[in-house]
Order: structure tokens, then sequence, then C-alpha cells
């Protein structure tokens, strides 16, 4: 009678399995059959022709009257950082030990400064891609676009312009005997400061008010763990607004304005035609 219930649940257990992998396999080819009709060649030509269009007329935004704006409020602030970045770097760090003094919980820096700080752009991006909606997916595209050269300006800038306003503050993980190059601006706001930007311009307080406390939250802790002065946060800052202003813009340029509608219409003798309303 054992054996015999030994077996039963035997065979049970390898049909089950047999179930499972089928079932593995069959959502296997389901997800293959999803992404052959997202990845087409036509869908790649036009992300790549979007991807160039919208590079293009970012940077043409760059040098518009809300860039100089955006300038002009973040150079004073700016100017103000270099003048206390010593006495600010003075309060976490001690120069004549090397070492960092007053340091922020080891979660709060995996939080705020390591990998994790990056989930919340990549989210928002891969959503945006994965949307049914079509507006959605666009401002997604346009995102991703601008991040990228925001992400390549602020990399081109730390390695071309060896100056002092570049030079990284002391830490006990940098070197007691040279100092290094490449911290203005700071990559990590720079990232946090566009996110929180474009989401505030595209979807309001509700979204720009949490990401931008927490752009502050990231800027606050590249300060405290040494990795770079409170100059080169502020510097960072700027350039992701900039940049930020800059995609939105874009953005902005390709959206139907709200009161325009734009749809296909049947007239009363069988003839397909464009039907385009705006209310005033």
């Amino acid at each position: 009678m054992k054996k015999s219930f030994l077996f039963l649940t035997s065979i049970i257990f390898l049909i089950h399995q047999n179930i499972s992998l089928a079932e593995q396999r069959e959502q296997k080819k389901t997800v293959i059959r999803s992404i052959k009709k997202v990845v087409t060649p036509q869908n790649v030509n036009n992300f790549l022709r979007n991807a160039y269009v919208d590079s293009y007329n970012i940077w043409k935004k760059i040098v518009s009257l809300d860039s100089m704006k955006v300038l002009t409020v973040v150079t004073p602030f700016y100017l103000i950082g270099r003048n206390s970045d010593a006495k600010v770097h003075s309060k976490f760090y001690d120069a004549s030990t090397h070492t960092n003094k007053h340091q922020p919980s080891k979660f709060l820096k995996t939080f705020l400064y390591d990998e994790v700080m990056s989930a919340p752009i990549v989210f928002s991006y891969v959503v945006g891609l994965l949307s049914e909606d079509a507006v959605t997916r666009r401002f997604a595209q346009i995102f991703g676009t601008g991040l990228v050269w925001a992400w390549a300006s602020k990399v081109f800038v730390k390695n071309v312009f060896k100056t002092d306003a570049n030079l990284r503050p002391g830490s006990a993980e940098f070197s007691h005997h040279q100092r290094t190059h490449g911290g203005n601006p700071s990559g990590h706001t720079t990232q946090a400061t566009y996110l929180a930007t474009m989401l505030w311009l595209y979807k309001g307080p509700k979204y720009g008010v949490p990401l931008s406390l927490y752009a502050t939250a990231i800027a606050g802790m590249s300060v405290a763990i040494n990795h770079h002065y409170l100059s080169q946060v502020i510097a960072g800052a700027g350039c992701g607004a900039l940049f930020g202003i800059a995609a939105y813009s874009v953005f902005s340029d390709w959206k139907l304005p709200e009161n325009l509608t734009v749809s296909l219409d049947v007239n009363n003798q069988a003839q397909l035609g464009l039907k385009i309303a705006y209310n005033f």
C-alpha cells in the first residue's frame, strides 16, 4: 500500500512538473512573440530617427531663453557654494587624520547614492516605454534621449575642464597625497534633478515635489560622504534642470494641445476623411 502511494505520488509530481515546464515554455514563446511584434525593423528605424531628431531639438532648446533663465538662477547659488565649500566640507572630513566624520548610515548611502538611486529613473523610463498610451511612450523616449545627453554633458565637462572647481574633496575613500579631478558637476544630482524637473512639468507637483526632495537628499548625501563639494551638487542640479526643461519643451512642441482633436471620420457618401476640431 505504501509503495502504491509513493508510486502514485511520483506520477502526480512528474505530471505536474511536465505541465509546469510546458506552461513555462508557452509563456516564454508568448514573451518572444510579443517582443517580435514590438521590435520590428520599422519600429527600430522610427525609434532611431526620433532619437536623432529629438537630440537636435533638445540642443536647440539648450540655447533658448528658458535655459538662460536657469543659468541666471543657478549661477549666484553656485558662486555662494564655491565660497562655502571648504567650511561645509570640514564638517564631514578631518584633513589632519584623513578620515571622514559625521557619516550617514550605510543604508542611507545605499539608498541615496549607490546603484539603488537609479531605480526611479529606470522605472520611469521602462514603464513609460511599455505604456499602451502613445503620448506616454513618446514622453518616455524624449525623457530617455534628454537623460543620455545630460549624462554625456557632465562626463564631457568632468573630463575636459581640469580646473580647481573640478577637483573632488578630500575623503578617506580617495588618495591623501593626490587629489583627483572629475567632481564637477555631480552626476548623481544631475540625473535626480533631471527626473524631478521632467516629471514636475509633465505630472505636476504631485510627482515633482517628492522627486525634488529626493534629488535634494541625493545632493546632500553626495556632500556628506565627501564625494562632491556643495558647489558641485549645485552645478549638477543646474545641469539636470537645464536638460529637463529643454527635453520637456521638445515634448510640448510634439504633443497636440488638449483642446485640439484629430480623428478619422466617414461622411454621408461613405468617404473617409480627416476631421480636425479646435475648441476655443
